[in-house]
Parts: C-alpha cells; structure tokens; sequence
C-alpha cells in the first residue's frame, strides 16, 4: 500500500503543530514573518503552514485537507503522471505562502488550495464541473 502525498502532508503538519502547541520558539521559528524571509530564512514561506493556532484549527483543518486532498492528489496523478504528486504537494505549499494577518494564519489554505486546484485539473482530467456535491 503506498501512502499519498496528502496522508503525509498531514502527518507532518500535525506533527509540528502539536510540537508547536508548547514551544513558542518553535512558532517564532515557523511563522510568516517578513523580515526573517528578507534575511534569507526562506524556508517561512512553507513553514508557516505547519502551525496550527490551537487543536480546534488543526483538527478542522487537517479534516478538510484529507476530505479535498486525496481527491485533487489523484486528479493531479490522472493528468500529469507521476509528476501529478509534486504539482499537489507544490499547490498544497503554495497555500499557506504570503503574507496573512495573525488572526488568519493557516485557517482558509486548504480551501485556498482547493479552489486554485480545481480549475487546473478539471480540464485536464476530463472532468467538466467539479463541486463539492461531487467530491463528497
């Protein structure tokens, strides 16, 4: 059985953000601060979206990740091969870069990903509407 990209996207993130629930340096070290990234500490603009606010967020969170994201994940697959994988986990990452207020942090990616994702696999995978009915 080979896990998906999605499963370990997940893993990861709850993996660092229990972490972080108890390690304020840690949440210093990962969170989307602008003037870190401008000393190179590029690594922030995907960090930033391994860190939860509290277990309420994350569980939501990784809930509607693992409900969308296998799905986009194998969508991804059927257009682009093999190479489907690291386009999700590209658009995945691409959903937690820029710059949010403190109040937002993570809460919105998942479906900011979802909703950049479908328009880019849709056409590709033959499919012509894609909704959550369907998904569901």
């Amino acid at each position: 059985m080979e896990l998906s990209i999605t499963i370990i996207i997940i893993a990861a993130t709850v993996g660092v953000s229990i972490a972080a629930f108890s390690n304020h340096k840690l949440i210093d070290q990962f969170i989307f601060y602008p003037p870190a990234i401008g000393r190179g500490q590029w690594y922030r603009f995907f960090s930033c979206g391994l860190i939860h606010a509290d277990w309420g967020h994350l569980i939501f969170n990784m809930i509607a990740l693992y409900m969308f994201g296998e799905f986009v994940e194998g969508k991804y697959i059927q257009a682009f091969g093999a190479a489907g994988k690291l386009v999700h986990v590209d658009r995945v990452l691409a959903a937690g870069v820029g710059p949010r207020r403190e109040a937002q942090k993570y809460a919105g990616n998942v479906t900011d990903a979802t909703r950049a994702d479908v328009p880019l696999v849709a056409p590709r995978a033959g499919v012509e509407r894609v909704g959550v009915g369907e998904v569901l």
